[in-house]
């Protein structure tokens, strides 16, 4: 997890490959083969992030500070 959010996790979403590889692809346009091939180069995407949360929760055990930390991240005031 630590990993996860060390080389993936934005405010955003998840990237698709860590920023430093050498196959990253920072920007996504230009022509079709090129935008095609950043999807899975760096492309940031939301949908992953819950099924993030959740691995997080599970991994700490729901505890109370894990559940700070998700709140935190998510930018959410509710409560867990």
């Amino acid at each position: 997890m630590d990993t996860v959010y060390e080389k993936l996790y934005t405010p955003y979403g998840l990237r698709t490959l860590d920023k430093d590889d050498p196959e990253f692809v920072p920007q996504y346009g230009g022509e079709q083969l090129k935008r095609n091939l950043s999807y899975h180069q760096g492309t940031v995407w939301t949908f992953p992030l819950g099924a993030y949360y959740l691995a997080y929760l599970k991994v700490n055990r729901g505890r109370k500070e894990a559940c700070e930390t998700v709140k935190e991240q998510r930018g959410a005031s509710e409560r867990c």
